[in-house]
Parts: C-alpha cells; sequence; structure tokens
C-alpha cells in the first residue's frame, strides 16, 4: 500500500482504515504489530482527517471492551502516530491523555490501556520515545503498585522502554529510581524495584554500565522490613541472572541470591561454590554483578579462609571475563578491600591478595589502577606500619611490578632503593631499608627471568643490608639474598660467586656470617638440595630409580618418607660437610 502513488490518497485511506479495524478486531498480537507497521507508511494520507482519526481510535482504546481490543486499538495508534513524527504526539494532545488517564481514581481499564499506548509507542518510535521516558517515570512507579492487571501492563511498558533506552536516557533514569529505593512507602520502593529489574532488558552495552549501580542498590532492599519490597527485589535480581549467558553462573544463582539476601550467614557458602565451578565461558556483565556483591562482602571477612578465596577469585576475574572493561566498574568496590588484605597478618592470605593484584594489573592495565603504585611505594617506607604489612605490600609491589614495562619496572626498583636517603628520622630510614630489601626478596619469585637482568642493581644493596645495625634490615637482606640464590644460583653463577665469597672475607662478622649462610644455600642448590628448617640440609636425588628404589624401602621398613612429592629421595648432610664445601669452594686450609 505504501507504493501507492500520492494521487490516489483516498484509496491509500481507505486501505489504512481497514488495516485499523482488523488490528482492533484480532486476537493475534502478531497481527496487530504486522498492521501498526503498515498503517505507519500510510499515515500521511489523512490530511485533514488526522484528528478525526485519532479520536476514534482512542475511544476503542479507552472504551470498556476486552483486552485483545484495546491492544489492538493501542497498536493501530501507535503506528498511526510514528507515521506522523514526533511532533503529533504533543499536537494531539497523546502524552497529556496518557498522563490523566493514569493520575487520579481512574477505572483500572484505563489505566491498564495507556500503558499499553506507551508500551506499543516505545515499540514504534523505539529510541526517539525516550525523552518521554523521564516523564512518564512517576507514573509507572506508581502503577507499578496497583491491581495485577495495571501491575502487568506497567511491566510490558516498562520492558518496551528499557530496550531501546540509550546512556544517555540510563543516566536520567538510574537517580530516579535510586532514590525511590529510599523512599518511605514501601509501594515506591516495590516499584522501583520492578523498574530496576526492568533493565535487564537494556541493550548489552547499556546494561554493562547500569549493573554496578543497580544490584548493590537491590541487595540492600533485600533485607527491607516490607515483604513486598522483598519480592519485588528478588523477582529484579532474578531477571538479570536470567539474562546472564554464561551457565555456570546461572547454577550459582540460587547460593549468589542467598548470599545476597543474608551476607553474614550465606557468603562462605557462595565463595565455597563459585570456588568449586569449573568456568567454561567467559563471564559476562550480568554474570559480573551478581559475582561481584558476594566477593566483595568476602574480602571483608573475619575469616582467613573466606578472606583468601574471595582473592583469589578476584584475581581470575580479568582472565575469564568476556571483555576485561566489565571488570572496570568494581574496581572502585574491590580494589580497596585487596589493600586492606594485603596487609593481613597471615603470609597465606597477603600472597594470595598479591597475585590478585598483579593478575588485574596484567588483565586491564595500571592505568585503570590510579595511586596504586603510589600507595605500595609509600608502604614500603612507612615506619608505622610493621614488618608483616611492609612484606605485603612488597610483594603487591613485586605482582604488580610483574606486568610493567621494563623502563617501569627500573622506575620502581630506584625510587624505592633511594626513598631511605630522602628520609629523616632513623625509625623512617629503617623502615625504607628494610621495604626496599623485602620488595627485593619478593621479586625474583615474582618476576623470574625479567629480574635477573637486574642482579647488578640488587646485589650490592643485598650486601650492604646484611651490615645495618637493625635487625629487621639484615633479616630482610637475608632473605632477600636467599630468594636471588634460590631463583638464580645455577643461571647467573659467575655474578653471584664473587660477590658471595667477597662477603665471606668481608672485615665486618654480620657480612661474614650471612655470606657464609648464602654460600651454603648456593652449593646446595648446585648440588640438588635445599636448606630445611633446622639448618641441616637435604640433598635430592634426581634419579628416577632411585627414586623408585627408596619408596620400596620406606614401604618396606614402614616408616613414614618425608620426601617433597616433586622430588626424589633425600639425604641428611651434616653442617660441619657444608663448612668444608665452603672451604674447599674458598681454597683455604
Amino acid at each position: 500500500a505504501s507504493y501507492l502513488p500520492e494521487e490516489q490518497g483516498e484509496k491509500r485511506v481507505e486501505i489504512a482504515l481497514l488495516l485499523t479495524k482488523t488490528s482492533i478486531d484480532s486476537k493475534s498480537e502478531s497481527v496487530q504489530r504486522a498492521c501498526s507497521k503498515c498503517i505507519r507508511a500510510l499515515s500521511r494520507s489523512f490530511g485533514a482527517r488526522e484528528e478525526e482519526h485519532q479520536n476514534h481510535v482512542s475511544e476503542k482504546l479507552y472504551g470498556d471492551g476486552d483486552l485483545a481490543t484495546r491492544r489492538g486499538a493501542a497498536y493501530a495508534l501507535a503506528g498511526f502516530l510514528a507515521g506522523l513524527g514526533l511532533k503529533a504526539l504533543k499536537r494531539m494532545g497523546v502524552i497529556l491523555e496518557i498522563k490523566a488517564s493514569l493520575t487520579g481514581k481512574k477505572p483500572a481499564h484505563r489505566k491498564q490501556s495507556a500503558l499499553f499506548l506507551i508500551e506499543t509507542l516505545a515499540l514504534a518510535f523505539e529510541r526517539f520515545f525516550e525523552p518521554y521516558f523521564v516523564s512518564l517515570l512517576p507514573l509507572l512507579l506508581t502503577s507499578m503498585s496497583d491491581t495485577a492487571d495495571v501491575r502487568q501492563a506497567s511491566w510490558g511498558a516498562a520492558k518496551a522502554l528499557m530496550g531501546y533506552l540509550s546512556a544517555h536516557g540510563v543516566r536520567l533514569v538510574l537517580p530516579t529510581l535510586m532514590d525511590g529505593l529510599k523512599s518511605q512507602s514501601w509501594r515506591t520502593k516495590a516499584g522501583s524495584a520492578d523498574l530496576l529489574g526492568a533493565m535487564a532488558f537494556c541493550a548489552p552495552r547499556q546494561l554493562a554500565k547500569s549493573l554496578p549501580v543497580i544490584v548493590p542498590k537491590l541487595a540492600g532492599t533485600l533485607t527491607d522490613a516490607h515483604p513486598k519490597v522483598v519480592e519485588a527485589s528478588e523477582a529484579a535480581v532474578s531477571r538479570i541472572a536470567a539474562v546472564t549467558n554464561n551457565p555456570e553462573v546461572r547454577s550459582l544463582c540460587p547460593f549468589l541470591l542467598s548470599a545476597l539476601r543474608d551476607p553474614a550467614g550465606k557468603t562462605s557458602g557462595a565463595i565455597d561454590a563459585m570456588l568449586q565451578t569449573e568456568l567454561v565461558h567467559s563471564i559476562d556483565a550480568a554474570s559480573m554483578a551478581l559475582l561481584v556483591p558476594p566477593l566483595h562482602r568476602g574480602l571483608r571477612d573475619r575469616s582467613t579462609e573466606v578472606k583468601k578465596k574471595s582473592a583469589a577469585i578476584v584475581g581470575s576475574m580479568c582472565s575469564h571475563a568476556s571483555d576485561p572493561s566489565d571488570v572496570l566498574p568494581y574496581l572502585d568496590l574491590l580494589v580497596p578491600d585487596l589493600r586492606s588484605v594485603l596487609l593481613d597478618p597471615i603470609p597465606e592470605v597477603r600472597k594470595t591478595s598479591a597475585s590478585a593484584l598483579g593478575s588485574l594489573t596484567a588483565g586491564i592495565g595500571i592505568e585503570y589502577l590510579p595511586g596504586l603504585l603510589d600507595w605500595l611505594e609509600e608502604c614500603l617506607a612507612r615506619y608505622t606500619l610493621t614488618t608483616a604489612e611492609r612484606s605485603g605490600a612488597a610483594l603487591g609491589l613485586a605482582a604488580v611490578a610483574s606486568s610493567l614495562s621494563d623502563v617501569r619496572v627500573n622506575n620502581v626498583l630506584e625510587t624505592t632503593i633511594s626513598a631511605s636517603s630522602e628520609k629523616t628520622s632513623p625509625a623512617e630510614v629503617t623502615a625504607a631499608r628494610e621495604g626496599a630489601l623485602l620488595l627485593l626478596s619478593a621479586m625474583p619469585g615474582m618476576m623470574k627471568d625479567r629480574f635477573e637482568m637486574r642482579l647488578s642493581l640488587a646485589l650490592p644493596v643485598v650486601l650492604k643490608g646484611l651490615a645495618d645495625e637493625a635487625d629487621s634490615v639484615r633479616d630482610a637482606a637475608l632473605s632477600a639474598g636467599r630468594s636471588i640464590v634460590s631463583e638464580f644460583g645455577k643461571t647467573s653463577l659467575d655474578q653471584l660467586l664473587p660477590l658471595i665469597c667477597d662477603g665471606i672475607q668481608d672485615t665486618f662478622w654480620r657480612i661474614r656470617q650471612s655470606s657464609t649462610q648464602l654460600l651454603g644455600d648456593l652449593l646446595l642448590g648446585l648440588a640438588g638440595a635445599k636448606a630445611s628448617v633446622d639448618g641441616s640440609a637435604m640433598l635430592v636425588a634426581e634419579s628416577e630409580d632411585e627414586d623408585e628404589e627408596g619408596s620400596d624401602k620406606s614401604e618396606k621398613n614402614g616408616e613414614e618418607s618425608d620426601q617433597d612429592e616433586d622430588f626424589g629421595v633425600t639425604v641428611n648432610i651434616s653442617p660441619a660437610e657444608v663448612m668444608a664445601a665452603v672451604t674447599n669452594a674458598l681454597g683455604v686450609e
């Protein structure tokens, strides 16, 4: 019909009227939707009869006909107005009539019809209808707490409006809905929760931007005193969970919803369920929004295990996310918690948090974590912190540095090593020296081969620290030396051995003692042995035949084997034999 020439305007009008009648009389929504699209192409042929036709269809819409008739009239009127353009809504007073129908004590069928028209107008005008959404939002909130038929119609209108909401529209709508959740009226709270749940039908990009704000607010209303508010909030969170693309996260929804309802009692169970789930598919924005609140609560838990598990999951988020940028909205929530956990008294918790920070830096880039490097460097030199807390900061800085460029790593090392020269009080100087040595102790294990090229910068600092007056600095220097010897004893022997031997012949006895310990560790490493806790050594046989032989022998004698599962047979060497090896290496009789 739209291809008929303009001269046959009367014929076009006849076809439009026939389509309007078909839409009103039909019981099929697909037929009504098709008629609406056809009427849209013929609307401008009405000319002076536009208002007459609009009044005729409006009578059918707001009359007391059955549901199908009123819904068909809504589709016909929306198609007619869409063909005339957006200005027709104001010229014909359509929006004013909708507002009048939704305010006051109007019959339920009239409110329902007005909501039908909002839905069909949103489907017809798509994103161009967005400016009217903000003015109609309070009326939608009120309708959400009306009778069942009106609530269902308002839900359909909200779903259609949210489907075409732009990023700007989300910014306009969210403040009103957030304020609605803080209202004293339970009806307003419930309506706001319903509309927030309808945002699950936004476009994926708008959904990713809005969910970081929506889910935490809905989690707060899950503990509301009124059961209707709790019911609406649960339904909203369930709708968001239903649009997740990750099947593994959908299977976790019962645990995640329980953790949102009862954070104190169910967070631990949700964290355990996450760890036990093997993620095969990538995590989308909706899945991320459900996972983050329990993790945020877990990082603040008193339990060491819960904090460690939560940090481990946060560290793996970037690798499982479909787009690493989906993690960005949650950094302000998670990074402060990771900082706090990094200074935990328990070593395992500190190490897990450091690995998480390193993974986040590698996944999204240090530019999205502003202030993190400065904070870690400040913690290393802060004298008010304990050695354990400085050790956590050193682990975190080493993990973050492992994903930085070589230039930035050199800047971090130089800044940390020279920090003591900028301090004035003895306590600050000692803390800065200890922090630098703790960083040198952590870097070899974190950076591996990338740190080997920086041994010439690190070794003089370590040897100087062995002669420090403060016990904590000497301990940190010895730990750094052992870490370097353990990682690079075989590959960088030509750099390590001369410096250690010079230290053994130093005039200061503390340097001689520590250098002797480092040389012992070096020799044991070269011989395939490792130092034990009591100061003795264990020689590790690398032959698989000896490994099997030792295992059989241990089983026959009924004795427990002290060997590590990754190595072979262990043989104790006395300290005297170690010292003899050191003497021979130095050529001393």
